[in-house]
C-alpha cells in the first residue's frame, strides 16, 4: 500500500499490510504534511509467524498518535517465529507527538525472532518513551512479557511506547534510532558566571597606553535590570518605601504633643577623586589626596617622561 503526496491523513480505523501465515507482511508508504491517527487508528505490517512488514513514513509537520494508535511491524502474532520489520519515520522539520497516557505505540516487536528496526528523525518527540526488555519486565513482569501477547500488554496500561524486542530472546531485541537536534531542554542549561572579570586585566597599564591620552579605565555602571544571579528574579536596586504614613488610625485625633523635629546630621561633602592607591590585596581604591598616589590620567611613575 502506497500514498505519495498525500493530504493531511486523519484515520480512525487504519492502513493494513498484514500477513496471516508465514509470509512476510507486505509495505506501507506514506507521504503527507500531517498523518493524525485517532480512536485505535493504525499502520500496521504485522504478521502471524512470518516476518514483519515494513512502513515508511514521510512527514512534513505532524505525526499525531491519540487513544490507543498504533505503528506496527511486529513478527509472531501467533506466538510463532518471524522478525520484527522496520519502520521508518521522516519528519526532519516537523514534529511527532503521542497525548499523554493515551496508550498510543510504536513497535516492531517479535515473539521467537529478533526485534525489528524503528528510524525516527524529527525536530522533537514529545510524550513517547523507549522501554527495552528490562523496562517491560519490571512493568508487566517476566512471565507475562514471555507468554502473553505484547500489543495487548500494551494496551492495558496508559505509557505511550516505543519498542523493538524479541520476547523469547532478549539478546535478539533490535534496534530504536532517535534523531533529534542536539538542543535539548531537558539536560539542563549552562551556569553563567555572577561575577565580573577582574578589571585590572582588561586594563593597558603599559606606558604606551598613556602616551597622549587619559589612559585605560574599566567603569561598571551598575547591573541595570539584571537580577543578582540568573536563579534569582528580577527587583530594583532601591527599594523606595513612604514613610508619610500615619503610625494607627486608632491613634487619629488625639491630642499628642508635638513632635520636635530631630537634628539632621550635615551631610558629607563629596570630594572629587584626585588620585588612587593600590591596597594589600592589588585593589585600586580612588582617594581625594595622597602623596605618593597617581593622579588621574598621568603617567605612571614607571614611564620615562616625554
Amino acid at each position: 500500500a502506497t500514498g505519495e503526496d498525500l493530504g493531511n491523513v486523519e484515520s480512525a480505523s487504519g492502513f493494513f499490510a498484514l500477513s496471516s501465515s508465514s509470509a512476510s507482511a507486505g509495505e506501507i508508504k506514506v507521504s503527507a504534511p500531517q498523518i493524525r491517527l485517532d480512536n485505535q487508528g493504525k499502520f500496521s505490517a504485522n504478521s502471524a509467524s512470518g516476518n514483519g512488514g515494513n512502513i515508511e513514513l514521510q512527514i512534513t509537520d505532524l505525526l499525531l498518535l491519540r487513544h490507543q494508535s498504533l505503528i506496527s511491524t511486529s513478527a509472531g502474532n501467533a506466538n510463532a517465529g518471524g522478525n520484527g520489520g522496520q519502520i521508518k519515520i521522516e519528519a526532519p522539520n516537523g514534529f511527532v507527538i503521542a497525548v499523554p497516557n493515551q496508550s498510543s505505540n510504536i513497535t516492531a516487536n517479535a515473539f521467537l525472532g529478533s526485534g525489528g528496526k524503528i528510524q525516527i528523525r524529527a525536530t522533537g518527540i514529545f510524550g513517547l518513551s523507549v522501554l527495552s526488555t528490562e523496562d517491560l519486565e519490571k512493568l508487566f513482569g517476566k512471565n507475562n512479557l514471555i507468554q502473553r501477547d505484547l500489543q495487548q500488554l500494551l494496551q492495558q496500561q496508559p505509557t505511550n511506547v516505543i519498542t523493538a524486542i524479541s520476547q523469547q530472546n532478549p539478546d535478539l531485541s533490535g534496534q530504536v534510532q532517535i534523531n533529534t537536534p542536539n538542543v535539548d531542554p531537558s539536560r539542563g542549561l549552562v551556569q553563567l558566571p555572577t561575577k565580573s572579570a577582574d578589571s585590572l586585566k582588561l586594563i593597558d597599564r603599559s606606558c604606551a597606553a598613556f602616551e597622549g591620552t587619559q589612559g585605560s579605565s574599566f567603569v561598571v555602571t551598575g547591573r541595570g535590570g539584571l537580577p543578582p544571579s540568573p536563579d534569582e528574579p528580577l527587583s530594583a536596586d532601591a527599594v523606595w518605601s513612604d514613610t508619610r504614613l500615619p503610625i494607627t488610625t486608632s491613634e487619629h485625633g488625639r491630642n499628642k504633643p508635638p513632635v520636635q523635629p530631630s537634628s539632621k546630621p550635615k551631610p558629607v561633602a563629596i570630594v572629587p577623586a584626585t588620585g588612587w592607591v593600590f591596597n594589600g590585596k592589588g585593589e585600586v581604591t580612588l582617594i581625594s589626596s595622597a602623596p605618593n598616589a597617581n593622579p588621574l590620567g598621568s603617567t605612571p611613575a614607571t614611564c620615562p617622561a616625554r
